[in-house]
């Protein structure tokens, strides 16, 4: 029982039951590197971190995205900026939420993991229909937290404030007014959005692969949720490898005698010297210099890592070293295929969470101007939103400099416009690319020299 199990029950919802509490607290572990297993001789690959990076990575490559309304692109390029780690969380802890908010300078946003945000309702489309969100701190040994509830009702969006003390870091505590605290007191107790029927006024980036830890929780997964034993796997073959290079350390095994007429072993040299006492030959001394059985173990981790991208559904030599297995060109294609399938599921996913950011940003803007021009008690929110544009970088399973050799030898063969390939190889528009083209009347050479 904790103060998140609190607010559950305050609010009337079962997180453990509908609405899919899940592992987040053991991924955020596996995430710090602070996995239950992990100890003075069992050392870390950082695995998950890696693994969530690489689909952070991967998903935003060369992402460009814009708004086509000017004032809301400018608050969005804020979020894009930020937009690699945002999707680097969400893969690791299986969700996270963007969520904007009226600041002094314009609009902000805060991005909220699953360890400071509580859902408590979805609607039959599994998505969050009633949230809270989280601001705890603690001074002089109490327990302070806000509880933001966003709630989408028939009147329309409602937004609640509650404040709570507590004496105990895992408990709720008192109930007590917002002005009672200095960082909460110009918050509203409750704000009502009328007449708004559009979505949540946040954006809910998850984990597009199925849960299959909990297969009626409309929550997110971890990336790496289904490979943790053999992530557990790769880190112990790891600490075998480390004692085997610690075990098979030069040294010299000698007596009292042997030590230069001391028995102190030799200054800067207590690494590579082993006293065995005085009852040793006098004279006595052998080096122990063990064969390493390297090879072995690092083809073992080797196999181990392999099983791991298969499961999280990366392309082999992603972390694994793909020189260890002979592969054909087939067998590199198709993991570079699971891969990609993998990443545009993920970046589905993002443009879902980016159109709702989006429209969240158009609501908070209109009532912003609403509240500066003074008509409070009538603010009217838009009902239709700007388009927002994405493009993604397919480099994952495509060669560039292929396809551009491929273009090239069509344009010769004069099946395909030169614009055409103008457009694709410097991303212009086709004006430019018209205008980039060699005057009429002049020679043009058509034998292009390809790609290297």
């Amino acid at each position: 029982m904790n103060f998140r199990d609190d607010i559950d029950k305050i609010l009337g919802g079962n997180v453990k039951v509908n609405n899919g509490h899940n592992n987040w607290e053991a991924w955020l572990q596996f995430y710090r590197g602070e996995a239950f297993y992990l100890d003075a001789e069992t050392a870390s690959l950082n695995l998950p971190s890696a693994i969530s990076s690489e689909f952070g990575m991967l998903a935003t490559l060369e992402m460009e995205s814009s708004v086509e309304d000017e004032v809301i692109d400018i608050y969005y390029k804020k979020i894009l900026k930020e937009i690699r780690k945002i999707v680097e969380y969400g893969m690791a802890l299986g969700d996270v939420i963007i969520k904007p908010y009226i600041a002094d300078e314009g609009i902000a946003f805060d991005v909220v993991t699953p360890d400071l945000f509580v859902p408590l309702e979805h609607d039959s489309s599994k998505n969050i229909s009633r949230i809270g969100f989280i601001d705890r701190f603690e001074k002089e040994k109490k327990f302070y937290t806000k509880v933001e509830v966003h709630t989408r009702t028939v009147l329309g969006y409602e937004i609640e404030n509650m404040a709570f003390v507590s004496g105990s870091d895992r408990s709720l505590g008192d109930r007590i007014d917002l002005k009672a605290v200095d960082k909460w007191r110009n918050f509203a107790e409750k704000t009502i959005i009328r007449g708004y029927k559009g979505g949540n006024l946040f954006g809910h980036f998850k984990n597009s692969q199925a849960n299959n830890l909990d297969l009626k929780s409309p929550m997110g997964i971890s990336c790496f949720a289904r490979a943790v034993s053999l992530i557990q796997d790769a880190d112990e073959q790891y600490s075998r490898i480390l004692w085997e290079y610690e075990g098979s350390e030069l040294a010299v095994d000698a007596d009292l005698t042997a030590l230069i007429n001391s028995e102190e072993l030799p200054r800067g040299k207590e690494r590579l010297f082993r006293n065995l006492g005085i009852d040793q030959p006098e004279g006595f001394y052998k080096v122990f210099s063990p064969a390493i059985r390297d090879s072995s173990l690092f083809n073992g981790l080797n196999k181990i890592l392999q099983r791991i991208e298969f499961v999280c559904g990366l392309a082999y030599g992603t972390i694994s070293d793909l020189q260890e297995t002979t592969k054909t060109a087939s067998e590199i294609k198709f993991g570079k295929q699971r891969s990609y399938a993998t990443v545009t599921d993920i970046q589905s996913a993002l443009e879902i969470c980016l159109r709702d950011t989006v429209n969240a940003i158009c609501v908070w803007v209109d009532i912003k101007n609403g509240i500066e021009g003074g008509a409070i008690d009538s603010i009217k929110v838009r009902t239709e939103f700007p388009e927002v544009s994405f493009t993604f970088d397919d480099s994952i399973i495509v060669d560039s400099a292929v396809e551009q050799n491929m273009m090239l030898k069509e344009v010769s063969a004069g099946i395909l416009k030169p614009e055409i390939y103008l457009m694709k190889r410097y991303g212009v528009t086709e004006k430019e690319a018209k205008e980039m083209l060699p005057v009429l009347g002049d020679e043009y050479d058509e034998e292009v020299e390809e790609i290297e």
